[in-house]
């Protein structure tokens, strides 16, 4: 089995199935991904909301982030 990379960058579009991410993602930390960063879309942010996804990513930025800044579990923060 390869070995699983220490960060991770996820691209989430709008679909039913973004439901069971919270599961995917809490496989990854048990696994040992040390860096999880979600990019969500405005469609799987309804389906999702981002804040939810705060507890397992290091950060979730979604189309919403303007001007520089992206969302974290810390809120706001500069690129």
């Amino acid at each position: 089995m390869p070995a699983l990379p220490e960060k991770l960058l996820l691209g989430v579009s709008g679909s039913v199935a973004v439901l069971s991410l919270p599961g995917y993602l809490h496989a990854f930390r048990t696994a040992g991904v040390r860096q999880i960063v979600a990019v969500l879309t405005r469609t799987a942010a309804r389906f999702l909301p981002p804040s939810s996804l705060a507890v397992l990513c290091d950060r979730v930025c979604t189309d919403e982030d303007r001007a520089g800044t992206s969302r974290s579990a810390g809120g706001p923060t500069a690129r």
